[in-house]
């Protein structure tokens, strides 16, 4: 190696200084830096205590920095051993082939300053370079280059190593020293900062500069953050110290952010999270629908984050990408074009435009526009159109973007018309959100640009009027959405100094503002309320080790689901359920708890923004039916969960999917132990487990021969299932079903025929009757039953009137009714009949010093027993709505013979005993 290169053989490790506080200096001034370039977007990227303390890399431009820190109590100069070893050490970088091709800086940083000359130490020498050293040039450049030179070659004399290639780097120096064009430039590449502070002094400056950065830092950062992300950067770079791949060491600012949204917590994490994947692809391969919306979501949280920086680039190309996917279907383009178009314009709450970026805008809105009207779906929907709408007539006002008058009179004609046909709804609910948006669209689109204004504007008012008086009947229409724009409105008109030409506008909105400030009171205070009866279930639920406090928290989260039966608070409501159906399986109620899975994916289902809800409540639903032994069901279940699955989240990581993790284990169980228990469903079930198409390959094999392994006799099979179910597995298997569940030390049996009609009206019985049994012992102490009846048997049977139920008999501990169901002409509500069957059956049980109808009287009465046996729909629509009756056919459960077994699968009950 005859080349400058060779000399990089002379380069050691350098240790900063050996004291705990040196490196404490270091790690902080890293951890500035890092700041610093974050903050200003550089393309740098830090190495902590790689090369150097401190090594500053950017590939783009080719540029490299080092950087030695030094925290002293004494002043240094050139006959310091410190000046002298950054030196060679920087010259052996500077020859090194790694860095040939940069621009290459060295700096000495030290909180001290330069000594006072005396004789021998040149440090009027090293003052005049440090004084110079932006324009080091003549007598001064002179003698820093002989002081440089003499420094490497006492340097380079003092290996004594004598092998071959030291020799030849020996030479090579030799040459290089008659090179003066290199003795220039490299000195030139120096630099010198001394702070001239005592080193408490410095370690003090430096975390103060910090706090101050991090507080600038482009993140909803909160004062009491500073202290936790400051431990969280220090803890990362004193890490990287300990790592020996220079990758480990690298600081980049990707990591920073990252660091930063795992301080945040919550919802912020969970962006960080998202922003971390998307950066790395922005590429759409799969469709799946879950995916777009969580993307929109995330991309609307940056929005709404206005101290959130930097990710625009990214979320606009995932959503253009998933906007083109040829598998995207309309209604999901017009969701996507509306948050592309808010992302660009980025319209603020002061009517103006945070850094706009037309491109596409005016192609985007037309798209938009084409696909509505024929894809509204719901009055977010026409409101969202009506809120673009004005949106891009205000940025067109603005010359951001260029869109003709025509192209404006024809969407405002067909939203008009559109929002006209839509308010004829009976639907109360929907019918206020219709209002609403037409209110507004002649308000802020017809109103400003029309002759006849006084006709405009009585109309609008009079619409919104309208929606005020309907607001007892209106639960789930979102009063305080309308509350919060009227009042906008009145503070847009304000701020743009509209008070005198509009001033009878602003009375008038001031007006119905004042009559919905009481309503809006009334609900935020049900919502806090609410959020109280929530929090409490959930104590009871974490905290209590008593079975008896599942009820006290079943009762809680009844209270706040009543409270949040509003639109205002619609995603806690469908929490709410599904918190509900949880505490009803963990008290053996599984049918319940299945009634309000089904109310769960029954109201996510139904709206874009809940959908991430559906697979959840899809994925109870299954286990509900697992643990009460309906195991045929599970393989109806299964399609529906695997289907929202799909297009709701689309990961099948069992690892990071605990949902589907329960769901595949159970299924598996299910699949494998079928044939053992009723060979009769080999066929079955080894057609289901092909229908499973890729999963089967997947999953389905590997955890079947899992189950293979582990049970190799049949008492090993029932012994791991009565440890997972509470009722005899297969009981849905055959022409007549049996659920049967413990309450009051009482084994209730519920028979009914297993056909789809019936199965409902079967399921929905038992629903209600475990909601009551639940409120009754909520409600009531001291409830005694006839310690002779053991088991209570009844037989549901489908009519076409309805006949009091009748007892069959009553013998050897056990009672059985014969119970007709009106199947054809339900009356609504329907929960009264069953009610009222229950009523003369229980009192065949109680003891005679029970008044049952008081107790039936006072639950309905006093404890609104009726919202909770009927959620927003009836059982049978909840049930219809999921499963449909060829899904359930397909299975031909009635061809097969029932399952009989000698063993007892049945739990009793701790709670409601």
């Amino acid at each position: 190696m005859d080349q400058i290169t060779q000399l990089s053989l002379f380069h050691k490790n350098t240790d900063a200084t050996s004291t705990e506080r040196g490196y404490e200096f270091q790690k902080l001034k890293t951890i500035e830096t890092w700041l610093q370039n974050k903050l200003s977007n550089s393309e740098e990227v830090i190495y902590y205590d790689y090369e150097d303390d401190i090594f500053q890399r950017n590939l783009d431009e080719l540029k490299s920095t080092f950087r030695q820190l030094k925290l002293y109590s004494s002043n240094f100069s050139f006959s310091s051993v410190e000046i002298k070893k950054a030196i060679t050490h920087f010259f052996t970088l500077y020859c090194h082939e790694e860095y040939a091709l940069d621009q290459v800086k060295f700096v000495f940083e030290a909180n001290s300053n330069i000594s006072k000359p005396y004789d021998g130490n040149d440090a009027r020498l090293l003052k005049e370079w440090f004084e110079n050293q932006e324009s080091l040039e003549g007598e001064v450049l002179d003698n820093c280059i002989q002081k440089v030179k003499q420094i490497i070659s006492d340097f380079i004399n003092a290996v004594k190593k004598e092998d071959s290639e030291i020799l030849k780097a020996k030479k090579v120096f030799e040459t290089l020293k008659k090179d003066d064009e290199f003795w220039k430039k490299f000195t030139k590449t120096i630099r010198w900062q001394f702070e001239g502070v005592e080193p408490e002094e410095a370690i003090t400056n430096s975390l103060r500069d910090i706090g101050v950065l991090i507080f600038k830092l482009p993140y909803p950062l909160e004062e009491y953050h500073v202290q936790s992300l400051l431990n969280s950067f220090h803890f990362h770079v004193s890490q990287a110290a300990t790592k020996e791949n220079p990758q480990d060491r690298l600081l980049s600012n990707d990591l920073l952010e990252k660091l930063v949204f795992s301080v945040l917590g919550g919802d912020a994490e969970e962006y960080g999270n998202a922003i971390e994947q998307y950066r790395e692809n922005q590429e759409v391969t799969n469709f799946f629908l879950g995916k777009v919306y969580e993307t929109i979501s995330w991309s609307r949280y940056y929005r709404q984050h206005e101290n959130l920086d930097g990710h625009k680039v990214i979320w606009n190309n995932v959503l253009a990408n998933y906007l083109n996917h040829e598998n995207t279907p309309d209604f999901c383009k017009k969701d996507i074009l509306y948050e592309l178009l808010f992302l660009k314009l980025q319209p603020t709450l002061n009517f103006e435009f945070k850094d706009p970026d037309s491109k596409d805008v005016a192609q985007y809105g037309q798209r938009y526009f084409e696909l509505v009207p024929n894809e509204f779906n719901d009055t977010n929907s026409i409101e969202d159109a009506v809120n673009l709408f004005s949106i891009l007539r205000t940025a067109n006002l603005f010359n951001i973007i260029d869109l003709n008058k025509e192209f404006f009179e024809e969407c405002l004609a067909r939203l008009e018309a559109c929002l006209l046909d839509k308010t004829k709804t009976e639907n109360i609910n929907h019918r206020c959100g219709y209002l609403e948006s037409y209110s507004f669209l002649l308000l802020t689109l017809k109103y400003p640009n029309t002759k006849n204004k006084e006709e405009v504007f009585k109309e609008s008012i009079a619409i919104v009027e309208q929606i005020i008086e309907l607001n007892n009947d209106a639960p789930l229409y979102n009063y305080s959405n309308l509350y919060e724009r009227i009042n906008g409105m009145i503070r847009g008109l304000i701020l743009k100094g509209y008070t005198k030409e509009y001033d009878v506008l602003i009375d008038e909105l001031e007006r119905l503002s004042d009559r919905l400030s009481p309503i809006i009171e009334k609900r935020e205070g049900s919502f806090a309320l609410a959020k109280k009866y929530r929090n409490r279930g959930i104590d009871y639920l974490k905290s209590s080790t008593r079975r008896k406090d599942l009820l006290k928290s079943l009762d809680y989260f009844q209270k706040a689901k009543l409270l949040l039966f509003q639109e205002e608070t619609k995603e806690g409501f469908i929490l709410a359920l599904l918190n509900i159906s949880q505490v009803y399986s963990a008290i053996g109620f599984n049918i319940a708890a299945k009634f309000y899975a089904l109310a769960g994916f029954y109201m996510a289902i139904g709206e874009e923004r809940y959908l991430n809800k559906v697979p959840k409540s899809a994925a109870l639903i299954h286990h509900y039916d697992f643990i009460q032994g309906a195991w045929i069901n599970c393989m109806m279940d299964i399609e529906p969960f695997l289907k929202s699955h799909r297009e709701f989240i689309g990961n099948w990581d069992m690892e990071q999917n605990v949902s589907m993790r329960e769901a595949f284990i159970n299924h598996s169980l299910v699949l494998f132990a079928t044939p053992i228990l009723s060979p009769q469903t080999s066929v079955l079930v080894n057609q289901h487990l092909i229908g499973l198409g890729e999963l089967k390959d997947v999953h389905f094999d590997g955890l079947i021969e899992q189950w293979t392994l582990q049970l190799d006799s049949d008492e090993n099979v029932a012994k791991l299932i009565r440890g997972k179910i509470i009722d005899n597995p297969l009981n849905d298997l055959g022409p007549r079903r049996i659920i049967r569940f413990n309450a009051f030390g009482i084994l209730w049996a519920i028979e009914f025929g297993n056909e789809y009609e019936l199965n409902i009206l079967g399921e929905e019985f038992c629903a209600i009757f475990q909601v009551f049994l639940s409120e009754m012992c909520i409600n009531f102490k001291d409830l005694k039953f006839c310690e002779k009846t053991k088991e209570v048997h009844i037989v549901l049977e489908k009519g076409d009137k309805l006949i009091p139920p009748k007892e069959v008999d009553n013998s050897n501990g056990k009672i059985s009714w014969k119970v007709s169901l009106p199947e054809k002409k339900k009356p609504k509500p329907y929960y009264p009949l069953v009610l009222s069957t229950l009523n003369n059956i229980m009192r065949s049980v109680s003891d005679k010093s029970l008044n049952m109808s008081d107790i039936f009287l006072k639950l309905t009465k006093d404890y609104d027993l009726g919202s909770k046996a009927t959620i927003v729909q009836p059982y049978e629509k909840l049930y219809q709505d999921f499963f449909s009756k060829d899904s359930y056919n397909v299975l031909m459960r009635t061809g097969f013979e029932n399952v009989e077994s000698d063993e007892n699968y049945v739990k009793e009950n701790d709670v409601i005993a």
